[in-house]
């Protein structure tokens, strides 16, 4: 699990949290939320959330990060 942030705002999404305010259960997953979940504080699709470094720590795969970050492996 982890958590994603939203790349315009901010806004964390923290799975074992959820977003309870749009339906979406404690324990989800991000990759596993609906295609048309948005940030609850923007409005900023899926795609544009970013495993966050906490996630990093916690298992998240670093080549994912990199990707979203444009950083490199090396930089680990």
């Amino acid at each position: 699990m982890g958590m994603w942030q939203c790349i315009v705002c901010g806004y964390m999404y923290d799975s074992n949290i959820g977003d309870p305010d749009n339906g979406i259960e404690a324990n989800i997953p991000f990759e596993s939320l609906p295609s048309d979940w948005c940030c609850p504080d923007c409005g900023a699709e899926k795609e544009l959330f970013a495993p966050s470094e906490e996630s990093i720590d916690s298992n998240v795969d670093k080549d994912l990060f990199a990707h979203y970050t444009d950083d490199t492996e090396e930089d680990y």
